[in-house]
């Protein structure tokens, strides 16, 4: 009796403790993020901005400037650059462009009178391939539009974003204005296939020794759909990314004809190996800005989601088997691991000596890829399998989001989408913006679209769309945020 009684006052402590947390961080959350009213700003976007918009990202779409092909044949990228030009006359005639170690383009737009270190706003010029024009509804490198839709390849991903921020220099300068604040624009020949168009970019920044206030990548967006449990569309701005490492999962093994087979074959245990990895997962865990991701849910719900998202330290079990059923959710917090590419023997009827398998790794800023490697073998539990590291790529600090400029991002997302809820997230994709450290500690990753599930979906895959209430918006928000920074 006595054991149970204390059980019952040790357990009311806990719940007083969890209440009174969660009412002081919901104060503090209020105080933090006061965010001042829609300004009244000297320069917008206008009608012949929207329709330019849309007409220069038709062209730009027609441009098959596959990633893949730039690395033997860059004469598609030279004629973007050249309609570039064409469609963006004023941009050309007053910044300083220039091609970087290949096809990467860089805009600088010197400020008048600086008093802040300048901005980077960035994208990428490639695209992925478009696979089987078959699948398509209209060819990817038309720019049909259908249904208030502009349909092609680079839609979402992210020539559209390119088009925008030149967009909005061609009509801050056809308005007159001049930026205070020196702004950069960058965009890398090579994203899709981790290139080093984006690390040349970065050396090249750091050869001059500029550091940025700030520098934007594409990376999240306005979703409609991501969480069911809050009502409001939600903006997720990455204030980080998971690190991606390719390793080797190789077995040597007695090969011969396969009219005569001695199992277990390099294939066969390689296989077991395979199906041990994708049967388990990693310990999931909770990184600083997704404990912020999930305070903010905790701000912006009521009842018993709110209660345990506010109190992680004490349901950090419950919150995190949660997240684990959705496989989207479930990769913010923990390392992921997929096998992408397989190899056995060249033909039929030969069993192969050596088999190998890719394995692709998506790591958690404050993971290691040795201790994945020793977690990996520990689940396959054979030492017949050998695993290496085949890539591994340049890893992601988590950048300052309880700054100014920040704040700054905020406000412009607002005030372009409305009543939308802001939150820092954890990219679990890759992006050029992760070789930016060596020249800012605040780099963020957004891109201005108001999306679903769906429209997402088709990023990377067939009928890739973008909807023209979406491309008539992206100027806005880089007009409105370069003139709140000049403000600062």
């Amino acid at each position: 009796m006595i054991v149970l009684y204390i059980s019952l006052s040790v357990l009311l402590v806990l719940v007083l403790i969890c209440f009174i947390v969660s009412s002081r961080l919901k104060t503090n959350f209020k105080q933090e993020q006061k965010i001042s009213k829609t300004e009244e700003l000297s320069y917008s976007a206008d009608g012949e901005t929207e329709k330019r918009m849309i007409e220069n990202l038709q062209t730009a779409l027609k441009f098959q400037t596959i990633a893949e092909n730039c690395i033997t044949d860059k004469s598609e990228f030279d004629k973007f650059h050249a309609s570039l030009e064409k469609c963006f006359p004023l941009v050309y005639k007053n910044l300083k462009v220039q091609e970087i170690e290949g096809k990467n383009l860089c805009f600088e737009w010197e400020g008048s009178s600086p008093k802040h270190k300048p901005i980077l706003l960035m994208a990428h010029q490639d695209v992925v391939n478009a696979g089987d024009l078959s699948k398509w509804k209209f060819p990817p490198f038309d720019a049909v539009i259908n249904e208030d839709y502009l349909y092609g390849r680079g839609t979402i991903d992210i020539k559209s974003q390119l088009i925008a921020i030149l967009e909005c220099f061609e009509t801050l300068l056809r308005k007159g204005f001049k930026p205070k604040n020196t702004i950069f624009a960058s965009f890398s020949e090579d994203e899709e296939i981790f290139g080093k168009g984006g690390e040349s970019l970065a050396r090249y920044f750091k050869k001059r020794k500029i550091e940025f206030s700030f520098v934007l990548d594409e990376g999240g967006a306005v979703a409609e759909d991501f969480l069911q449990i809050i009502q409001k569309p939600i903006a997720v701005v990455g204030v980080s990314e998971k690190t991606t490492v390719d390793l080797k999962m190789q077995v040597n093994q007695e090969g011969g004809h396969s009219s005569t087979p001695n199992n277990p074959t390099s294939l066969g245990l390689l296989a077991h190996a395979i199906s041990a990895l994708e049967l388990n997962q990693e310990k999931s865990s909770i990184t600083p800005p997704m404990n912020d991701f999930l305070l903010r849910v905790g701000f912006n719900t009521k009842g018993p989601i709110s209660f345990l998202m506010l109190n992680s330290w004490l349901f950090k079990g419950i919150i995190l088997s949660i997240m684990k059923k959705n496989p989207t959710t479930s990769a913010l917090f923990r390392n992921t691991h997929t096998v992408t590419m397989c190899k056995g023997s060249d033909a039929t009827n030969v069993i192969p000596v050596i088999s190998e398998a890719n394995v692709n790794v998506r790591l958690l800023p404050n993971k290691s890829i040795e201790d994945t490697i020793s977690w990996m073998k520990k689940i396959i539990n054979d030492d017949r399998v050998k695993i290496s590291v085949s890539q591994e790529g340049e890893k992601s600090s988590v950048s300052n989001y309880k700054c100014d400029e920040f704040k700054i991002i905020e406000k412009t997302i607002i005030e372009t989408f409305g009543d939308v809820i802001t939150f820092p997230y954890l990219l679990a994709g890759g992006t050029d913006s992760r070789h930016f450290y060596c020249v800012s500690d605040k780099v963020y990753r957004f891109s201005p679209f108001m999306v679903t599930k769906s429209e997402l979906s088709r990023m990377h895959n067939y009928n890739e769309r973008i909807s023209l209430e979406n491309l008539k918006r992206l100027p806005s928000f880089y007009i409105r945020l370069i003139q709140h920074f000049d403000k600062i």
